[in-house]
């Protein structure tokens, strides 16, 4: 079975959408900002999660998929370790404001997907990011044709 594409949207346009146009919509939030090496987000980037909590609550079958991403700073293994706890840091305040555990996948891509160059440091801040894909579940899918 073939992955299926990216659906790039914004997180305006998550709540406006029915639950079908959701699946695999992929949000890219560049506000998520990690100081270099640390898992804690600015606590700015609450805002987005709590539009996404509102997302969740409103369609109660959706999945989340947690995407941490860092720079190329340090090892490759420290820096897929770090992306992993920046997910779990994600998960962390979305079940801490009522989201099951369940519904949220935290991954951890460390350094392995850039979006900009390394080579500066607002490339770098750039791809010290978190993405959200959004899952309808198959047999969610299925009784919704």
């Amino acid at each position: 079975k073939r992955m299926p594409k990216d659906k790039p949207i914004e997180m305006d346009q998550i709540e406006k959408l029915p639950l079908d146009k959701l699946n695999n919509a992929m949000v890219r939030i560049s506000t998520v900002r990690f100081k270099s090496g640390e898992r804690t987000f600015d606590p700015s980037f609450n805002t987005v999660l709590d539009q996404l909590i509102s997302v969740l609550v409103k369609y109660p079958t959706l999945e989340l998929v947690i995407e941490a991403h860092t720079d190329d700073v340090g090892s490759e293994e420290s820096n897929m370790m770090l992306s992993q706890d920046r997910a779990q840091a994600v998960v962390e305040y979305l079940t801490a404001h009522g989201v099951p555990a369940d519904r949220l996948r935290p991954i951890g891509f460390g350094e392995d997907r850039p979006i900009a160059a390394n080579t500066t440091a607002d490339g770098r801040a750039k791809n010290r990011r978190v993405e959200f894909r959004l899952n309808v579940p198959e047999t969610v899918n299925a009784a919704h044709p």
